[in-house]
């Protein structure tokens, strides 16, 4: 995992760099990699810390927006994300409502007075 995760991290460096019309080392990206594995693993403790705490197996939202809290850009644009969600469950919602729904009724068949 962690020499795909440095493969894709190099070409986000380097990207990043070709915007602003830089070169990036070698060993910045390897520097940039091994602070952005261990600033995960951090999280993931968190995380884990978090969800133990509301006595859950399984990590929330929230519990990534409190991680996040030491990060302001970070948890912006997570709160960003979150209302764009509720907004398009909201449309969803709202569509599904504006359907009319079928008119067509299933008739009952008459039953004859012969039986």
């Amino acid at each position: 995992v962690q020499a795909s995760g440095h493969y894709q991290l190099a070409k986000i460096c380097e990207a990043e760099a070709n915007k602003l019309h830089m070169t990036i080392s070698k060993q910045a990206i390897a520097s940039v990699n091994s602070v952005f594995f261990e600033l995960a693993e951090l999280m993931a403790k968190d995380l884990e810390m978090f969800s133990q705490h509301g006595k859950r197996s399984t990590v929330l939202p929230d519990d990534v927006m409190l991680v996040s809290r030491r990060l302001p850009n970070v948890l912006s644009k997570l709160k960003q994300v979150e209302q764009e969600k509720k907004l398009s469950r909201k449309r969803k919602k709202t569509e599904s409502d504006d359907v009319p729904q079928s008119t067509t009724k299933k008739r009952k068949k008459k039953r004859s007075s012969d039986d």
